[in-house]
């Protein structure tokens, strides 16, 4: 248990914001490293429920690194609840100087043991992150419809059949805010 390097437990708890539409694997991906780097994920209450703002920033403040995935299904879901979040992090970032990751696409639970492991205090581009927070047009109302999506045309009926929809890998089981 616990890396060597410049780990040295440095990074003991780790919290985390993502969507709950994030690919289960890249988050267990995530969980593992932190837990081969002998942290503690502590991104474990359920979403959403009543009082879970004050819960996940409880958690958020005593952690020693934050984490942002940073991906697709964040982007494209920004819900208000992510925004609350984000400004929570950045707060803690700029008063307390807890360390933050932003795992981007591409990114993979290797890099972050790694980073772990070498005691690194960044990972990802914090400005852009900031930016896209800041920017109210990326706000996605939870409530509202989903975004229409054009399908591929199928050329017979027998085709879609032989295809059924498969929904993609689920959410963030209990992580950050609901999206």
């Amino acid at each position: 248990l616990g890396g060597g390097g410049g780990f040295n437990g440095r990074y003991k708890k780790v919290h985390a914001s993502f969507s709950t539409r994030t690919f289960a694997p890249t988050l267990q991906d995530l969980i593992d490293a932190v837990t081969k780097a002998g942290g503690i994920w502590t991104t474990s209450h359920t979403g959403q429920t009543a009082g879970w703002f004050e819960e996940w920033s409880r958690k958020a403040g005593e952690a020693c690194l934050l984490i942002v995935i940073f991906v697709k299904a964040y982007k494209d879901r920004f819900t208000p609840a992510l925004k609350m979040e984000a400004d929570e992090i950045d707060r803690l970032h700029r008063e307390k100087g807890t360390p933050v990751y932003l795992f981007e696409e591409g990114h993979q639970g290797s890099q972050v043991l790694s980073n772990l492991i070498d005691g690194s205090k960044v990972m990802g581009d914090y400005p852009a992150w900031r930016r896209f927070c800041d920017d109210a047009s990326n706000l996605v109302d939870p409530n509202a419809p989903a975004r229409a999506v054009a399908a591929p045309a199928v050329a017979a009926p027998a085709a879609a059949a032989s295809h059924p929809q498969v929904s993609g890998g689920g959410g963030g089981g209990g992580g950050g805010a609901r999206a």
